[in-house]
């Protein structure tokens, strides 16, 4: 699958995206215009209030781990150095986390 070189290229995938950079912890990119912010500039907000605070808590550390918690691998979940753990579901169906947390389908839980 082409996810695009940018979180809004293609719009349809643009929550997927979005939950990439959160499980990677890696800033969304953005290529737009006056006129394409201004049309879609709550979803911009949205990407960048989902992204944010995960880049900024562990984008400069190691990943010391990642793994695929569904055969299918719609629900992942990577480790950092500093003891941040990322879960997103990629899925079209609810993932119970071990601990009884239910991860909506594009859900994301950051630990």
């Amino acid at each position: 699958m082409v996810l695009g070189d940018y979180n809004n290229k293609l719009p349809m995938l643009w929550d997927k995206r979005d939950l990439f950079n959160l499980l990677y912890a890696t800033p969304p990119m953005f290529m737009f215009n006056r006129a394409l912010w201004q049309e879609n500039q709550a979803r911009f907000v949205q990407s960048y209030r989902n992204t944010g605070p995960t880049v900024r808590r562990v984008g400069y550390c190691e990943m010391t781990d990642h793994r695929f918690l569904t055969p299918d691998r719609n629900v992942q979940q990577t480790a950092f150095a500093n003891g941040v753990t990322i879960t997103v579901n990629f899925g079209p169906t609810p993932f119970s986390l071990p601990d009884g947390t239910v991860l909506e389908p594009m859900g994301f839980r950051v630990e």
